[in-house]
């Protein structure tokens, strides 16, 4: 009898360990966002602002296994499917005075702008990141603001994402500076 549980036991482990290898993880976990800034932090005075916003993926996993609700891997590149927890809402705060009307602590979403892929049209669209249809396309995104603060200031941007458990996850960008 003992045989037989110990037997099961290890089947069902090695059936775990299985689908946890990379064979289907569509999904990804993260518990952080981070914010890059391309080309250099020190905007030139000809150049528009632009964040390279990305997950710091902590697993990635399916949907269900068995009983099981989640499945976790230890090495795949996985995750194409997106976040696990769609994001509902998404924000991005100004941590300092960045323009008129616009005082530290302000939401700057409406400033921003992406380029998506819009499937019905099969063509990317530039848009007003408050008009973006689907909001998980914010992550893994590049979003640019033509507005810019007086030469010499600097400012970071602290980014929210809340998913759809309630989940609310930040990061911030680096130092910025206007030449």
């Amino acid at each position: 009898m003992l045989r037989k549980v110990l037997t099961v036991a290890v089947l069902w482990w090695a059936v775990i360990v299985y689908n946890s290898c990379c064979s289907d993880l569509p999904y990804f976990l993260y518990d952080s966002v981070i914010v890059d800034v391309l080309r250099s932090s020190t905007v030139p005075a000809s150049d528009s602002l632009s964040l390279y916003i990305r997950p710091q993926v902590t697993e990635y996993v399916s949907q269900h296994v068995a009983p099981v609700s989640a499945s976790f891997a230890w090495q795949c590149t996985q995750g194409d499917s997106g976040p696990k927890y769609p994001i509902v809402n998404f924000r991005i705060i100004t941590e300092q005075d960045f323009v008129t009307g616009y005082p530290a602590g302000s939401d700057v979403t409406d400033l921003f702008f992406i380029r998506y892929y819009a499937e019905q049209s099969v063509r990317y669209e530039d848009v007003r990141l408050t008009d973006l249809p689907d909001p998980d396309q914010f992550l893994l995104s590049i979003i640019w603001t033509k507005r810019r603060l007086a030469p010499g200031r600097s400012i970071t941007f602290r980014i929210e994402v809340i998913n759809t458990i309630g989940q609310r996850i930040t990061g911030t960008s680096p130092s910025i500076t206007w030449e």
